[in-house]
């Protein structure tokens, strides 16, 4: 039986990175569900020369047409532009990471894009203190988020923070009652994305182990790194609590 059109669009459109919260067992894990991610400018940061965007949520395929509004909106209200990041000119641009995860393409073309413009990625959230101290809470970047904060020039995490990684795979519904033909259509593209999952994390000159922790994982299984396990394989450069920190080390 040949693979159905409706099936293959379906993988197609979905390669993902799914969620999971640390501790959390498997069947919960899956259970756990976020908004779509938005991102969110920091008004008043508390730290010299720097502009500060949240994201926070699933990544969806509205995540990089999101991202891009919100640089129109910093270009338009601080003097952040996207001309002078490339050229590393300009206040520092830092993206607070919190998410679950979600697809792998759009986490991809976010990374990308902060590469190119020069951002410094943090597996933190604001904390409710942050516009008089600069103070950052710990949050998660699992799955499909580690693939943004690998598009970091410079990457920190809250000592307290989640960074979770297991394969990629393609996401359906139910794969109990495939054909064969619909079988050896998901291993083709659970391949193609495990090349693509390498391309990336070579792209951004990241450890090649990130790679071999990740696909050692099953879609029901996660390793979480330690903080100095995420150091030693410089997915992060340094832990810190606060934007301070950040901007002082920049």
């Amino acid at each position: 039986m040949r693979i159905s059109h409706a099936f293959f669009l379906l993988v197609v459109s979905t390669v993902t990175m799914y969620v999971a919260v640390q501790f959390a067992v498997a069947d919960k894990a899956k259970s756990i569900q976020q908004e779509p991610m938005t991102f969110k400018i920091i008004e008043n940061p508390h730290c010299e020369n720097c502009v500060v965007v949240f994201a926070d949520g699933e990544i969806s395929d509205t995540t990089i047409d999101r991202f891009q509004t919100t640089l129109d909106h910093l270009e338009k209200s601080t003097n952040w532009s996207r001309d002078n990041a490339r050229k590393g000119l300009g206040p520092h641009f830092i993206l607070l990471l919190d998410s679950l995860g979600g697809l792998a393409s759009p986490a991809y073309s976010v990374s990308r894009q902060a590469r190119i413009y020069g951002a410094i990625t943090v597996v933190a959230r604001p904390s409710v203190t942050v516009e008089i101290d600069g103070a950052l809470d710990p949050s998660s970047c699992n799955s499909a988020c580690s693939l943004i904060l690998m598009g970091g020039k410079q990457r920190f995490s809250h000592i307290f923070s989640n960074i979770g990684l297991h394969q990629i795979y393609p996401l359906v519904k139910d794969k109990r009652n495939f054909t064969r033909s619909e079988v050896l259509q998901y291993l083709s593209f659970f391949k193609e994305g495990s090349a693509d999952l390498a391309r990336h994390i070579s792209e951004m000159e990241m450890d090649q182990r990130i790679f071999l922790i990740a696909m050692q994982q099953t879609e029901d299984e996660f390793h979480f790194l330690s903080a100095s396990e995420a150091i030693s394989l410089k997915l992060i450069n340094a832990n810190v609590d606060s934007l301070v920190g950040i901007d002082h080390r920049s």
